[in-house]
Formats: structure tokens, C-alpha cells, sequence
């Protein structure tokens, strides 16, 4: 399952050049291209999938003070882990809307979530929250901590009561470092020793790979900090939308290093998206009339 950040029309018109069926956009912090995105899939014959990806307090995590942006902007040590959630139907388009405007009302210009918080909006399984490589659970990876891993995806499996899977994503990175394949193996083993399902996504920031260098300039603008390699956060430019081969063989790269099955794994993303799927008219009342309540 792919899900992107980029320019909503573009990444869509990019999905139905190569075929696909659906594709999901997850806005950082919000749902600001909801709208849009599901305009331009309608247009196309392309299903949407909509969801968002919020920061997440760890437990015991104090804020550290940010410079002025005069002298360089935001520090790059109060980045947090970042969780993604995608909505299976119209209640939990809802629940979302009310956890994003909960956490923007609780803290002003940096909106953040907990798992507690979480829970509190989102019932019934009509969200999905996915762990993947910049969750607690990949960072946690990334410090070869594989039994807190666990551990973790079960705390969070217990509390969403059944709402939760872990999202792989292999970008080629070199060694075992975020969206790395031996990170991916990591997050398959810690999921089926957890009892979780595990999918195969990829983070797509552009629809091309020759639009990386924009990204880094929009990252670097949104961060306030000078655009230079230490404030890059991209190792390659993988990030892209990718035809079906080509995430055929990210996956099975992971695979073979997880010991798991190829097509288990495509299967489950498989069920995942067509769960995840909305209708823009039924689900998200695009053409609806609305008033306000009497």
C-alpha cells in the first residue's frame, strides 16, 4: 500500500498513469488535502485512501527548547515518532477529524498525540493505526532493541483493542537504519512474534524521483533550517510512487531477510487497502448539502 504526501492531483494523475486501483494520501499533522485528493481520484477512477500521520509523545519525553529562527530554526533533537492512521469508513473519517482537531487544540502549532489520547477517539475499528519505520516500535529497532519492540506493539495492540497494524517500508536504505530492509525484516519478526498483522507500505514523498531535491527545499522551509545535508532527511531518493514490480521486489527483499512469505505479506497489504478504501460521496459527504445543527 502506498501513501504519499506530495501534491494531491499530481500523485493521483502519477497512480492511474501506472495502472493502480487505489492510493492512499496521509497529510503530516492534518487532513488539509482530503478534499482535493479525493476530487482528483473520483475524476480519475482511482479509489482513495485517506488517513494522516501525527507525532506521538513517548512516555517520559519532555519537550527540548527550540532557537530562534534567526539563529537556525528548529532544532533537529524534538523531531518525536510519528504514527499513521487511516480511516475504513465514514465514522472513522469522524473519529480522525476529532482526534487531529483534539490534538491541535491541546498544543497550538505543534499538534501531538498520545497512545492514551488515541484510544480515547478512535473505537470500533474504524481506524487503523499503523506502526511503521519512524514509529516507537522502528525506532526502538533502530537501537537493536528488539524485545522492547515487542513489547511495544503490544501495548499498543492492547489498548486499540484490535485496531492496529505495523507498516514495513523497504527504501534501499544502506545498513539498518529507518525505511532500511533489515529495519523492515525487524518490524515483520517483532509483528508476528506480537500477534499484529503486518503490511507492506511505502512512504512516497513525490510522485517522481527526480522531485527530491524539491522536497528537500519544502522540508527545510517547513523546519526553518538552513537547507544543507545535516537537515536533509532523505538518504535516496526511494520515496517515490512506485509501479507494482518494483514494490514486488522491496517487498521480497524483506522477505528473504525475515524469514517470511512474499505473498502473505502482499496479500495482507491487499486486504488492508481494500478495508481502507473510502467512497468520497458515502464516507467523506463530497456533494453533500450541510447546515449547521439547529
Amino acid at each position: 500500500m502506498q501513501y504519499g504526501a506530495s501534491h494531491p492531483d499530481e500523485l493521483v494523475t502519477r497512480a492511474a498513469e501506472l495502472g493502480m486501483t487505489r492510493i492512499g494520501l496521509t497529510d503530516r499533522d492534518g487532513l488539509y488535502g482530503a478534499v482535493r485528493f479525493a476530487n482528483a481520484c473520483s475524476q480519475v477512477g482511482v479509489a482513495p485512501i485517506i488517513g494522516a500521520s501525527l507525532a506521538v509523545v513517548p512516555d517520559g519525553w519532555t519537550p527540548a527548547r527550540r532557537p530562534a529562527a534567526v539563529k537556525g530554526g528548529a532544532l533537529r533533537d524534538h523531531r518525536l515518532p510519528r504514527v499513521t492512521l487511516w480511516a475504513t469508513s465514514r465514522a472513522g473519517w469522524g473519529q480522525l477529524c476529532a482526534l487531529i482537531s483534539a490534538a491541535h487544540a491541546a498544543d497550538r502549532g505543534t499538534p501531538r498525540v498520545t497512545l492514551e489520547r488515541i484510544a480515547e477517539h478512535v473505537a470500533g475499528g474504524d481506524v487503523v493505526v499503523g506502526l511503521g519505520a519512524d514509529s516507537p516500535v522502528g525506532r526502538l529497532l533502530l537501537d537493536a532493541r528488539f524485545d522492547d519492540a515487542v513489547d511495544e506493539i503490544r501495548r499498543w495492540r492492547y489498548a486499540l483493542a484490535g485496531g492496529l497494524t505495523v507498516a514495513m517500508t523497504n527504501h534501499h536504505t544502506p545498513g539498518r537504519g529507518i525505511a532500511s530492509a533489515h529495519q523492515a525484516a525487524g518490524l515483520v519478526r517483532a509483528a508476528e512474534q506480537a500477534g499484529v498483522p503486518v503490511v507492506a507500505t511505502n512512504m512516497v514523498r513525490m510522485a517522481r524521483p527526480e522531485q527530491a531535491a524539491t522536497c528537500d527545499v519544502l522540508d527545510a522551509a517547513r523546519r526553518r533550517v538552513p537547507l544543507r545535508a545535516g537537515n536533509i532527511d532523505r538518504v535516496n531518493a526511494e520515496g517515490y510512487l512506485k509501479g507494482e514490480q518494483e514494490m514486488r521486489r522491496a517487498v521480497d527483499e524483506v522477505a528473504r531477510l525475515a524469514g517470511a512469505n512474499t505473498a502473505a505479506l502482499l496479500a495482507a497489504t491487499e486486504t488492508l487497502a481494500e478495508r481502507c478504501t473510502l467512497s468520497p460521496q458515502r464516507d467523506i459527504g463530497l456533494g453533500e448539502v450541510r447546515l449547521p445543527e439547529p
